[in-house]
């Protein structure tokens, strides 16, 4: 099972084990250490100790302005950064500002030829299920190049008063707000 999986319902006897235990304390210390900068606490070390024992060191460094971060290389070895990957609900945005060679969102400079020749093909695909063919064939050539670390998916709740009427989840969060949105 996957990290978050196991913090939360692993055995005793999977926990215990280096290769889960260390993963696990890794996340809860990020998540510890996300909330204590977002309540304006600074830590200066989080995550050192669990991911000292299988060799890493990490100093964590959550910040609104991580364009200055992002462009001086030499200040970190790993960035992550979230964006959401679909806002249309269409996958050629992911690719289009994220994967291929010059993307605008192509922080770490990933680069396929096989992925751009995709890429231009979806940009002139009409047919949905071309495209979806198209997009699944994109996806497993950035998975078999291991050029990202898809760490998370975003579960996002809605409140609202009772009045409010034809309100809908969507992937994206701007979707929610359409001409069906009513208040009774």
């Amino acid at each position: 099972p996957g990290t978050s999986a196991q913090c939360f319902s692993g055995t005793d006897e999977e926990l215990k084990e280096t290769k889960n235990t260390q993963p696990c304390m890794f996340a809860v210390e990020l998540a510890a250490a996300a909330a204590l900068t977002e309540a304006g606490i600074k830590a200066d070390r989080a995550a050192g100790f669990s991911l000292g024992e299988i060799g890493f060191e990490v100093e964590v460094n959550c910040t609104a302005n991580h364009t200055s971060i992002r462009t001086d290389t030499s200040a970190w070895d790993v960035y992550a950064s979230a964006l959401v990957t679909a806002p249309t609900g269409d996958p050629e945005y992911f690719f289009s500002a994220t994967c291929v060679t010059d993307a605008p969102k192509n922080f770490g400079g990933y680069s396929n030829p096989d992925l751009d020749a995709l890429a231009e093909q979806l940009s002139e695909e009409f047919d949905t299920g071309k495209r979806a063919e198209l997009a699944t064939q994109m996806q497993q050539v950035i998975l078999d190049d291991d050029a990202y670390v898809f760490a998370s998916h975003l579960t996002m709740g809605i409140v609202s008063r009772a009045n409010v009427s034809g309100i809908a989840p969507h992937p994206c969060d701007y979707y929610e707000v359409t001409a069906g949105l009513a208040l009774a």
